[in-house]
């Protein structure tokens, strides 16, 4: 990822890239240049806080406390 982008990625709480792009387009943000298109990354915060949880296998025996 472009060290630029991936800065006011940060900063901006991780915002998507196209609305970054759009207030560097249009001059939203002092001091934010105008930005390219993103590079070929994925941000490691972003990535993880989008993960769900996968369901756990059943398993083949069933437990029990107390003998039967």
């Amino acid at each position: 990822m472009d060290e630029q982008i991936e800065l006011w990625h940060e900063r901006l709480g991780h915002m998507n890239f196209r609305d970054l792009r759009t207030l560097g387009k249009f001059n939203c943000v002092r001091g934010l240049p105008k930005l390219g298109k993103k590079a070929n990354g994925i941000c490691g915060p972003c990535q993880q806080g989008k993960q769900t949880k996968s369901m756990h296998k059943k398993g083949k025996y069933l437990t029990t406390k107390e003998p039967s």
